[in-house]
């Protein structure tokens, strides 16, 4: 499911002052489908599929490898990097 994303100023605003962890929504996600997204999921998926049926094999010299490759070693140095806290300030126009 692609989800889009609107910020409030006003909203960031408070939650910076609670210390909210704007990071954890993109390293952890909100897990949460609405009832009919749920079922569109659920049925989609043909009978006796299980979640690892959809795994993609990648053969050497397959184009999609090296792409596949450089992804992984991103997501594992995300992982691996220090938790990093965002930081929302005033800008010039009195704008956050």
């Amino acid at each position: 499911m692609d989800r889009q994303l609107q910020f409030s100023g006003s909203a960031c605003k408070f939650l910076e002052t609670v210390q909210f962890d704007f990071g954890k929504v993109f390293r952890s996600g909100v897990p949460y489908l609405s009832r009919p997204e749920e079922l569109e999921i659920r049925n989609s998926k043909l009978p006796g599929q299980t979640q690892s049926s959809s795994v993609i094999e990648l053969m050497p010299g397959d184009p999609k490898l090296e792409f596949y490759n450089s992804v992984k070693q991103k997501v594992i140095g995300w992982k691996e990097t220090p938790k990093v806290r965002f930081k929302i300030s005033k800008a010039d126009n009195g704008w956050y």
